[in-house]
């Protein structure tokens, strides 16, 4: 396993239970009754795993699975009742270092989207994407592309034909136009296909109806808030920030997004995300057709949820997640660096199966 630094004692070894101690990068004094409302604007809680109701042997086995195996996990943070119980980052990375979250992008995307509903940028999900781009015209005069909805954008069923990883976006000088071009496959709505481009797209509409850059939009409306100040997102050649994959942040202000969903979109007292979208983002609008992993897994608005329990989580390519496990208020961040989709789902699932939710008291 590769040299490890850890910014938090994490009081999980059994010899230690009862003398951990905690470094201060960005922590403030421990409490005992720490609720979901003490939200980290500024600085994130630490506090021992015990404090929280978690049994610091499970967790100490947990971390022992993961030094002896050569899993590329890059940083692990958990999250109960707003607190960090546990956090560790491997290798070269470290709490101060910006992580690629890949497709963590989407959800990100698809929280603004709800947001700007609210706002009135936008009006409906069920409006055609022509209403937000209306200088564009797609090259054929296929019927069916005039039917796709801002809906079937956030449920990857637009029905544009797309091979992820494949369809070369990015050998484009207009993004939008190449994603607007593709051929038909399926009426909207019908079949769920992963798109990278469905995502741009909404970036770009978001943009159009918002009268505001995307980035900026997110600062003002939902990074700033969070106290979230150091993320990076990448843009298309025309400066449209990338909806797919684009953004980079750190890991402990992924966790602040995934809290801010636990926390039905409230934070500091203000309502940041609709309680309403964050209900409707993570209902199941369609089984993920090869399922990644042994468990059924289902897609919301561009949240994935497992079929068989109370979880859900944003995705990015290499083994980038937030889960957000309601039922034990549990927020829990990785990043990481793999080459297959069943390695990236397989590991964090059996960590949070076998160990995580366990170690709930």
């Amino acid at each position: 396993m590769k040299k490890t630094s850890v910014s938090i004692i994490i009081c999980v070894a059994t010899l230690l239970i009862n003398s951990c101690s905690f470094s201060s990068i960005g922590a403030t004094d421990q409490s005992t009754n720490t609720t979901a409302s003490d939200q980290p604007t500024q600085s994130w809680r630490v506090a021992d795993p015990q404090e929280q109701g978690l049994d610091a042997e499970v967790l100490s086995k947990m971390f022992s699975v993961i030094e002896e195996e050569p899993i590329n996990l890059h940083s692990l943070v958990v999250v109960r009742n707003a607190d960090i119980v546990a956090e560790k980052y491997y290798g070269i990375w470290g709490p101060e270092h910006k992580h690629t979250v890949q497709s963590v992008t989407k959800t990100i995307i698809s929280a603004l989207v709800g947001i700007a509903l609210e706002d009135g940028c936008l009006n409906s999900l069920d409006d055609p994407i022509w209403n937000y781009l209306p200088d564009r015209t797609p090259a054929d005069n296929d019927a069916l592309k005039q039917e796709i909805s801002l809906k079937h954008l956030l449920t990857m069923s637009s029905g544009l034909e797309w091979y992820e990883g494949q369809t070369p976006i990015w050998t484009s000088t207009d993004w939008i136009q190449f994603v607007l071009d593709q051929p038909m496959t399926a009426p909207p709505g019908n079949v769920w296909n992963y798109n990278s481009g469905n995502a741009h797209l909404l970036s770009a509409i978001i943009q159009n109806a918002c009268g505001i850059n995307t980035l900026d939009y997110a600062q003002k409306k939902l990074f700033t808030p969070l106290g979230i100040t150091d993320v990076k997102w990448e843009t298309d050649p025309t400066g449209i920030p990338n909806g797919g994959w684009g953004l980079s942040m750190l890991p402990r202000d992924m966790a602040k997004f995934g809290l801010l969903y636990l926390s039905e979109g409230v934070w500091g007292g203000q309502q940041i995300v609709p309680v309403e979208w964050i209900e409707a983002s993570t209902q199941k609008y369609f089984q993920v057709p090869k399922p990644l992993e042994p468990w059924d897994l289902y897609y919301g608005y561009t949240w994935w949820l497992d079929g068989d329990g109370p979880y859900y989580a944003a995705h990015g390519r290499g083994g980038q997640f937030i889960y957000i496990l309601p039922e034990q208020q549990i927020v829990v961040v990785f990043t990481r660096d793999v080459n297959t989709p069943e390695d990236e789902f397989i590991l964090p699932e059996q960590l949070i199966r076998e160990y995580i939710v366990p170690a709930v008291k």
